[in-house]
């Protein structure tokens, strides 16, 4: 077989096959498409272009001479250079040069070199497909009448063909369209929502319907009862509102100590001792009063600075005295302390302390007793 026409066979596995030097087949594919005249549809189709970028050696003749002959590499590349060194001689002559199946290479006054495609030898039979015809648009005679129009002539055909006579012949009501469920679901909501907000607010600005204020303030018989019997003996006099019954069981346990003025008698020591101490216990748990402060006889001093030198001393003491304070001088193992305020108690004095030092007038204050 000629090299021309083993370029065929490889196009028909690849997309591309290298002349090395002058170029390469390339395969184009054309999709369907329809026919200038719109009478088919034509099948997809391969058409071959010649690239002459495409210079580089991509051995695809090489490898088939090698795989098909059993020829070594060298003696296939060189039958190659032969086929190319044919090829550019005669476009070279500008005579053109044959591939079968492909086309026909040329080369033009410019030394561009093209493929001439043989239309003929398309590889349509690739895809097995041939041209679809298309029919022509059939026009219709008749104008489309609408569906009443169809119905109607159906009916007055029927009427026809019938032996009944017109009069005879009853009329089809026609169904009514039914109200959708759904619907009136729908509508159902928003009218009940509705109903319960006005409910709800009825109930809520109407004071007569707080149901629940008026369980709230309901009260027992004898709670009530209860109420207002202490709020009369409240506004009775003492002997007036205490039954006598009771009257009578607190005199029958008073001791024999007492007298009838309500002191203890002189004879009867110990029952006296004992009264007064159920007294004094009562009185002391219901007016409770806190222990008063005791004074210790000491006095504590805010001590604002000490000095070794009197004269400092006195000097502070001056300066403080002109700010409103009421310093004292303090003489003490051989050092004078100046203090701002004395107190004779001491919680009164650990409070003022803190409140000076929150004010941050002065470096260091300590508290001084003696």
């Amino acid at each position: 077989m000629e090299l021309e026409q083993v370029i065929q066979l490889l196009l028909s596995q690849f997309d591309f096959v290298s002349l090395p030097g002058l170029g390469s087949f390339v395969k184009r594919r054309n999709p369907a498409k329809v026919s200038d005249d719109r009478s088919s549809i034509e099948p997809p189709s391969e058409y071959y272009i010649f690239d002459t970028s495409r210079t580089f050696d991509d051995e695809a003749i090489t490898n088939y001479l090698c795989s098909t002959l059993g020829i070594d590499h060298k003696e296939a590349e060189l039958r190659v250079t032969q086929l190319v060194e044919r090829v550019n001689n005669a476009l070279s002559s500008r005579k053109p040069f044959e591939f079968p199946g492909v086309g026909t290479l040329l080369k033009d006054d410019n030394n561009n070199i093209t493929l001439e495609f043989d239309a003929s030898a398309a590889a349509t039979e690739s895809y097995g497909l041939s041209a679809i015809e298309v029919l022509p648009k059939q026009k219709a005679d008749s104008k489309l009448t609408s569906p009443k129009e169809n119905k109607n002539a159906a009916v007055a055909e029927t009427q026809a063909s019938s032996p009944l006579s017109t009069e005879q012949t009853t009329k089809i009501p026609t169904p009514k369209p039914a109200v959708a469920k759904k619907s009136r679901v729908r509508l159902w909501v928003p009218i009940t929502a509705c109903v319960v907000v006005v409910a709800v607010a009825v109930c809520w600005f109407t004071p007569a319907l707080h149901f629940w204020e008026q369980s709230q303030t309901s009260v027992s018989p004898s709670t009530t009862d209860s109420t207002s019997s202490m709020a009369s003996v409240g506004n009775l006099p003492l002997a007036s509102a205490i039954p006598d019954s009771i009257v009578e069981e607190e005199d029958s346990q008073v001791p024999d100590s007492i007298s009838a003025s309500g002191q203890p008698n002189a004879t009867d020591e110990g029952g006296a001792e004992k009264i007064l101490e159920q007294t004094t216990s009562k009185k002391v748990a219901l007016n409770y009063t806190e222990p008063p402060v005791i004074e210790t006889g000491k006095s504590f001093y805010i001590i604002a600075g000490s000095f070794t030198s009197e004269v400092n001393a006195q000097k502070f003491l001056s300066e403080l005295a002109e700010k409103g304070y009421k310093p004292t001088l303090i003489p003490r193992n051989k050092l004078y302390s100046v203090s701002l305020y004395t107190f004779s108690n001491r919680d009164r004095a650990l409070r003022e302390l803190e409140r000076l030092k929150s004010e941050q007038t002065f470096e260091k204050l300590w508290l001084l007793s003696q």
